[in-house]
């Protein structure tokens, strides 16, 4: 079965700082960080099984799959006949969301 793929717009945005991370380091890694980002998407449409729970509820159903190469998670919820896309995370940084309080 395949799903439509949505991605919001601040996993976007961490995606696009990703590419230009890597583009600034060689040009070449980040169209390779590219490429690999957009085969697991289309692999997010047909094998949604297969990746891992994050938080899930009666009606929220969050999962994450890492990328092979680069430390990064693509967080996503599914949403009936929809992956949505919440977060293109860099697993080296602590994300401002979930920051420990002193």
């Amino acid at each position: 079965m395949e799903y439509d793929l949505i991605v919001n717009v601040e996993a976007q945005l961490e995606a696009k700082d990703a590419v230009d991370y890597y583009d600034g380091i060689d040009p070449k890694l980040g169209e390779r960080f590219f490429k690999e980002l957009s085969e697991t998407y289309q692999k997010l449409q047909s094998n949604l099984q297969h990746y891992s729970f994050v938080f899930t509820t009666r009606k929220s159903n969050i999962r994450d799959v890492k990328l092979h190469s680069f430390p990064y998670l693509i967080i996503f919820e599914i949403r009936g006949q929809k992956v949505v896309v919440l977060s293109v995370m860099n697993t080296h940084k602590r994300p401002k969301k979930f920051k420990r309080r002193s």
